[in-house]
């Protein structure tokens, strides 16, 4: 059988606008696609596209629809023009326990045979959003891509970054490395390595006395507001928080958070918690370094805040 478990741990290391690390342990899933449906009928705590202590939907990845996720892959495949008949897919990411999951990666191996042709990177945020990154493969052994990011994932970090990928052909070992850059260096990095262990029901229950609470701190990773709900580890206090209706008594939610456009909503958060900073801790803004952009930001803000008082 080609599918696995991968037993490890991730890092995750920001380097601004302060330094702030987190590790964890954790444990994946690679499922060959074509095995998906043996292994919901071969093991009774696992299931496809149904709920039980752990479980893969398809709707989780590719076009969030519920369809058949290899289709998929081999669509994209052809629309990226990669050569080669690709004949296997293993997807890795981590699987629902108890119905829940965030994936704030999953990766495709597309091989033709056992050669590795193409990687898919399935970014995902918070908000539900995904975006996904699609290579070629030229060297089966280490790979390293680069690529503009292209969609929003944390107000810590800037739209205008890359993301630097570098990983391994899974076998008996896992590594996946990945760093994201901005005009004056390195921004963040994030690491995830894993020993192979055998798909089966008893190591399905280890891991689940092993790892209590996985999802749960896989969404505190991930959470945009993580640190920051922490400590005042950034130097500036968490702004203000909006939830349904829009209209309350009279009180709006900012059109800007409405809008979709997830640039201004980071821009507004940004200048948002530095407002609320100034207001509430005026000793903690003055230790706050600004940057051109963010003193931008908040003069902005704060204008904007004089005109609806008017």
């Amino acid at each position: 059988m080609n599918s696995c478990i991968y037993n490890g741990e991730v890092t995750h290391t920001r380097f601004k606008p302060v330094r702030h690390f987190l590790k964890y342990k954790t444990f994946s899933f690679l499922i060959d696609l074509d095995e998906i449906n043996q292994l919901d009928s071969s093991i009774n705590i696992f299931s496809h596209n149904k709920f039980n202590i752990f479980s893969f939907y398809d709707k989780d990845h590719g076009e969030r629809d519920g369809s058949d996720l290899k289709e998929w892959v081999l669509k994209n495949i052809s629309k990226f023009n990669i050569k080669g008949e690709i004949n296997k897919v293993k997807i890795l990411c981590y699987p629902r326990i108890f119905g829940y999951v965030f994936n704030p990666l999953s990766i495709f191996y597309c091989y033709e045979d056992n050669q590795l042709k193409a990687i898919f990177y399935e970014v995902k945020n918070t908000f539900n959003e995904q975006h996904t990154y699609i290579f070629k493969i030229k060297d089966n052994e280490e790979i390293a891509q680069k690529c503009r990011k292209k969609f929003y994932v944390s107000p810590f970090m800037d739209m205008e970054t890359y993301y630097n990928f570098k990983l391994l052909n899974p076998s008996d070992k896992l590594s996946v490395f990945i760093k994201q850059t901005d005009s004056k260096g390195t921004v963040l990095t994030a690491t995830q390595t894993g020993e192979r262990k055998e798909f089966s029901p008893k190591q399905l229950m280890l891991n689940f006395f092993k790892y209590p609470l996985m999802t749960i701190k896989i969404i505190r990773i991930g959470n945009e507001d993580s640190v920051a709900k922490d400590s005042h580890s950034s130097g500036r206090l968490k702004g203000h928080s909006y939830t349904k209706p829009s209209d309350f008594n009279g009180l709006k939610v900012p059109e800007i958070l409405l809008s979709g456009d997830h640039k201004k909503i980071e821009d507004w958060k940004i200048a948002n918690s530095l407002w609320v900073t100034k207001q509430k801790r005026p000793d903690l803004f003055k230790q706050i370094q600004l940057s051109e952009k963010e003193v931008i930001l908040l003069r902005d803000y704060e204008n904007q805040l004089k005109q609806n008082e008017q």
